[in-house]
C-alpha cells in the first residue's frame, strides 16, 4: 500500500479546499469561508476556518501520518 508523504497530504488538502471553496487556503486574512454544498444549518453550517486548518488540522494530520 502506498502512503503519501506528509507534504503531499498537505498539498492535497489545500487543493481540495481550493476546489470546493474557490479560494486559496491562507492565514493572511484568517479567512472563514462557507461552502454552500455543506451548509445544512447549525452553527458553522458549511463554514471552514482556514486558520484552524493551517495551525492545527493539517499539522495534526501530518503528524499522525508520520506515526503510521
Amino acid at each position: 500500500m502506498d502512503i503519501v508523504s506528509p507534504d503531499e497530504l498537505e498539498k492535497w488538502i489545500k487543493e481540495e479546499y481550493h476546489s470546493l471553496s474557490g479560494k486559496v487556503m491562507t492565514d493572511q486574512y484568517g479567512d472563514f469561508v462557507v461552502i454552500e454544498q455543506f451548509a445544512h444549518g447549525g452553527m458553522s453550517s458549511g463554514g471552514v476556518d482556514n486558520l484552524w486548518w493551517i495551525e492545527k488540522g493539517i499539522p495534526l494530520l501530518k503528524s499522525r501520518l508520520v506515526m503510521l
